[in-house]
């Protein structure tokens, strides 16, 4: 049996109808609207208690709602311990927690636009190996949107 499904083998899976096929798919179709993010002057402990009350990543770093950086449990992880923990350096862990994320983030993001069509998100993502990417406004670095391989999964599901 293959889950919870009911299913003895692949070939007798209960099949979804199709959603209508469209002859494009965009970003706008797919994302998620007003994302959550943090403010650049915002300090590395709130962007960790924001990463882990909403159980999210990446963090979006705006500035006047434009966007000007990213910013990753990684990046985070590495800037606060880089090297191994221990109690030495716990100290001076507590002390990075204070400083504002535009010392950690990654600058100049990638971004795409609400009109990009999927295929490009896709290789986008998989070129750089990235789990997700800012929307922006056409034209500009207002932030609107986030979209991720879960809803570029989603997508493709209602699909097939």
């Amino acid at each position: 049996m293959y889950g919870s499904v009911g299913a003895t083998s692949p070939g007798e899976w209960p099949r979804r109808e199709p959603a209508q096929r469209r002859d494009t798919m965009t970003v706008r179709d797919i994302m998620t609207e007003n994302p959550i993010y943090i403010e650049v002057n915002q300090t590395i402990q709130e962007a960790l208690d924001l990463l882990y009350e909403s159980n999210i990543r990446p963090l979006p770093v705006v500035e006047r709602g434009e966007l000007r950086g990213i910013l990753s449990d990684r990046d985070l992880k590495t800037y606060t311990f880089p090297t191994r923990a221990t109690v030495d350096h716990a100290e001076e862990a507590l002390e990075r927690l204070q400083e504002p994320v535009a010392s950690v983030m990654s600058g100049a993001p990638l971004s795409v636009n609400a009109e990009a069509e999927i295929p490009e998100v896709i290789e986008l993502m998989l070129d750089q190996k990235i789990g997700a990417v800012p929307v922006t406004r056409a034209g500009g670095w207002e932030l609107i949107g986030i979209v991720s391989y879960v809803d570029v999964l989603k997508a493709a599901r209602e699909l097939f």
